[in-house]
């Protein structure tokens, strides 16, 4: 007799980065390649909330792919945030999309590379006071913050920091 036991996890092993915090873990599941060309990962995000494993609302035919990272708001477990290589910042509230952030309602900007026009998010995390930092790659405003209240503020760099840099991780630290 043959004994198949399948534990409760992600429903798919690719995975590109997790954040945990309160009990809850989210993973996002996209990347990109060597040379930074993205993979036209569809597979979106899970979480492991209340105890289960679930896949985030499905982003097929919304063209929302390849997430380079997550964090979970630390003033409010509920609510998620993803960086998407090719769509910008996609919020999650309860396991369902609530807003999609891009060049038409936030700070951040399109960049061109890899053969498309993208809002090219690499890095997403809170600072202590709750704000999302962002990374949006090959921009005039390379880092972004989005307060509490809702308000998005660009930073520029330029010339310390030239539109070529890939910032793909961001820390938020104590200091903000």
């Amino acid at each position: 007799e043959v004994f198949n036991a399948f534990p409760d996890g992600p429903a798919h092993l690719g995975l590109r980065r997790i954040d945990a915090f309160n009990n809850n873990v989210w993973v996002a599941s996209g990347g990109v390649d060597g040379a930074w060309v993205a993979r036209w990962n569809f597979l979106g995000a899970y979480g492991f909330t209340e105890e289960s494993w679930s896949r985030a609302a499905s982003f097929e035919g919304q063209n929302i792919l390849d997430f380079m990272d997550v964090s979970i708001n630390p003033q409010d477990n509920s609510e998620v945030f993803l960086g998407s290589w090719l769509n910008g910042l996609v919020q999650i509230k309860d396991g369902e999309i609530v807003n999609i952030f891009n060049e038409t309602n936030s700070s951040m900007s399109v960049a061109s590379f890899g053969g498309n026009d993208r809002v090219a998010v690499g890095g997403v995390d809170f600072d202590p006071q709750g704000n999302l930092w962002v990374s949006n790659n090959q921009t005039d405003t390379p880092l972004h913050v989005r307060t509490p209240a809702g308000e998005f503020q660009a930073y520029s760099f330029i010339p310390e920091i030239g539109t070529d840099v890939l910032g793909t991780e961001v820390l938020a630290t104590q200091q903000g």
